[in-house]
């Protein structure tokens, strides 16, 4: 039935992603022409392996620095509160993020 349709040895005839053999083919009366999906041979990986990991190797390692520790309970909200409302500044446009760095 594969040279019949004219389709290559290594060729697999494939129907709803499932692989058909020589009889379920023969016998199908829903396939009228079965359509044959060329199987690529091993392709290539976009970019080398031997290099993955070249920046990160490359950067010097820098000790973690201590951080403040960060208030809890009723200093926290008050912090939160002064953050959102009292030293926001009013502008035009879109509202910025709390991580935004333009001003």
């Amino acid at each position: 039935m594969i040279y019949e349709a004219g389709l290559a040895e290594e060729s697999k005839l494939t129907y709803v992603e499932e692989q058909l053999g020589d009889a379920i083919v023969g016998e199908s009366e829903q396939l009228q022409r079965p359509l044959g999906n060329p199987r690529l041979k091993e392709g290539k990986v976009h970019g080398s392996l031997a290099r993955a990991g070249k920046v990160r190797g490359q950067t010097p390692k820098v000790a973690k620095q201590d951080k403040k520790k960060k208030p809890r309970g009723r200093a926290y909200k008050r912090m939160q509160y002064n953050r959102r409302f009292v030293t926001a500044v009013v502008g035009f446009g879109k509202k910025r993020g709390p991580n935004s760095s333009e001003k």
